[in-house]
């Protein structure tokens, strides 16, 4: 739709104050980050299919669809840890982080191929420290 909008010579501009209130449910698209991510690079790809952009936003678009296929990744990784496939949880994190290149994933993964239900007792600890409440989806 944004797509549409600019090419009809609408503009999007960025507004500091909030002008819609957004809930959240269990069973919408954003409350689920694996359909969102994919639906997104559904969308990155549809827009580049139409074959309507400039060099220059050819190349943000393309740099936006690595993103979010690695944030996929991520998000697959995750779930297939808390499903108790660590198999699978370790290859999508691990292609993930080829692309974020994050401390933090790389120690997760090392603690995943070498104690996943350790690393399963730590991330329950953090949620319960730091937030009161699971952040597992």
């Amino acid at each position: 739709m944004w797509l549409r909008i600019l090419e009809q010579g609408g503009r999007i501009s960025y507004h500091r104050k909030p002008i819609v209130h957004y809930r959240r449910r269990r069973e919408s698209l954003s409350a689920d980050p694996i359909g969102m991510c994919r639906h997104i690079v559904m969308a990155l790809d549809k827009a580049e299919a139409r074959g309507k952009l400039k060099a220059s936003q050819l190349e943000t678009l393309k740099e936006q669809r690595t993103r979010f296929r690695a944030m996929l990744q991520l998000y697959e990784g995750k779930k297939a840890f808390f499903d108790g496939d660590a198999v699978r949880a370790v290859d999508h994190l691990a292609e993930a982080n080829s692309y974020f290149k994050s401390l933090k994933l790389r120690l997760a993964l090392l603690l995943l191929r070498a104690a996943p239900q350790l690393l399963l007792r730590a991330y329950n600890l953090r949620d319960r420290v730091t937030i009161g409440m699971s952040t597992k989806f």
